[in-house]
């Protein structure tokens, strides 16, 4: 049983295996309860009609099913609430890299609002009740588009039928507009940095202790703040860093602009050593390709409620920079 669970967690999602396991205990309720539980207190009938004085003991005995039946049958109430919060309401994450900072740390355990885009059925992740749409601005968690096994954090910059457009001096521009920004200080923190080589494939990753620029931006109703690496140049797979939002797509960037792997970067991920350069010259071309799909969107991030870096039993979580995400 423990080998089918570490099977389970190996190779499917955590919502596969919830789901699964409560259709299961679903599933042993009702056959228990169609087919046996009659039985049973037939039983518990026929012994107390039998003696004068009954065994309570052999009473509770008698009315109860094997073992493993009251074990899955106990779940039940367990895993069903579980199941509802987790699939259409609330999801909690852990955030596992910088790309957010300063937004959101390393070890920022956070809650997702699942019903703010609407309400979707669990694993196939399909909306069934539209509520609302991500705005720009939005901090958003999605399936990764290169590997929807993935779940990436970034920031909501387009929507559809937006004009995106990353200048080589890192200024953003939407529909036109500058986004306005405004530097506010400069953090030395240490980083795992992504390296690159000349064809921009990810080469080595490494700590390396680095200067930002804090700025704070606004973006359509939201102030949120930036992280820029004032000696990182501005590069991306695409010569012109212009990007239109087809209907029903997302552009996407990490608040840590210089390292952070979102809509800019990640098309990398679509090839590799063996694809054909007109494949790769059809990708690099496609906006789609730099986009998140609105199946794809998993949720809208809303609250730090822990922080804990590093999970060992001697480092105590802490709870003193709990926070609401914007």
């Amino acid at each position: 049983m423990v080998f089918v669970v570490l099977v389970l967690v190996k190779y499917f999602n955590f919502t596969l295996i919830l789901t699964l396991a409560t259709v299961i205990s679903l599933l042993v309720v009702v056959i228990n309860r169609l087919f046996f539980a009659a039985k049973r207190q037939a039983a518990v009938k026929a012994y107390k009609e039998s003696v004068t004085e009954p065994d309570e003991q052999l009473v509770k005995e008698l009315s109860q099913g094997p073992a493993v039946f009251e074990f899955i049958r106990s779940l039940f109430p367990v895993l069903l609430i579980v199941f509802v919060l987790r699939s259409f309401l609330v999801e909690p994450f852990q955030i596992p890299s910088g790309s957010m900072k300063p937004t959101l740390l390393v070890g920022d355990f956070i809650l997702v609002n699942k019903f703010a885009y609407g309400i979707r059925l669990p694993v196939i992740n399909k909306v069934i009740i539209p509520i609302n749409k991500p705005q720009r601005g939005d901090v958003a968690v999605f399936h990764y588009p290169p590997n929807p096994e993935i779940d990436y954090i970034k920031r909501v910059i387009g929507i559809p039928g937006d004009h995106i457009r990353y200048t080589e001096d890192k200024r953003l521009y939407v529909n036109g507009q500058l986004v306005g920004e405004t530097s506010v200080g400069k953090d030395t923190v240490v980083e795992q940095m992504q390296v690159y080589n000349q064809l921009l494939q990810r080469v080595e990753t490494r700590k390396e202790s680095v200067d930002y620029q804090l700025y704070k931006e606004q973006l359509g109703d939201v102030e949120h703040s930036i992280y820029k690496m004032p000696s990182r140049h501005n590069v991306s797979p695409k010569p012109m860093q212009e990007w239109v939002v087809p209907e029903g797509y997302y552009f996407m960037m990490g608040d840590n602009r210089d390292n952070s792997k979102d809509s800019r970067f990640w098309i990398e991920d679509f090839v590799d050593q063996n694809t054909p350069q007109q494949e790769i010259n059809r990708i690099v071309n496609d906006d789609k390709m730099y986009m998140v799909p609105a199946e794809n969107i998993v949720g809208k991030a809303f609250l730090v409620w822990m922080h804990w870096p590093d999970r060992k039993l001697e480092n105590i979580p802490s709870f003193s920079n709990d926070r609401l995400i914007k």
